[in-house]
């Protein structure tokens, strides 16, 4: 199983599950090294466990890194897809 830290090249795309530290902090990482990035989280915000100001600052500021964000949905199946493949 591959993981991000398996990487050998930047992908151009990348969904990110989760919307705690580690998700956030991957989500910002690989925006900023160029790859288009979604992050999904069941949770209706970012960073639960931490301020509610807090959260809604980096909410701001990942939608105007660029980052998709889809807050307050399950993911229910991951397929890989030969989309977007050259």
């Amino acid at each position: 199983m591959k993981t991000v830290f398996s990487l050998t090249a930047l992908p151009r795309r990348l969904i990110v599950i989760g919307g705690g530290p580690i998700g956030c902090e991957l989500a910002q990482t690989f925006v900023r090294l160029g790859s288009q990035v979604s992050l999904v989280s069941d949770i209706p915000r970012l960073l639960p466990k931490e301020d509610t100001d807090v959260a809604a600052l980096l909410e701001q500021q990942f939608r105007r890194e660029g980052i998709e964000l889809i807050l307050g949905a399950k993911v229910e199946r991951a397929e890989k897809s030969a989309v977007g493949k050259s």
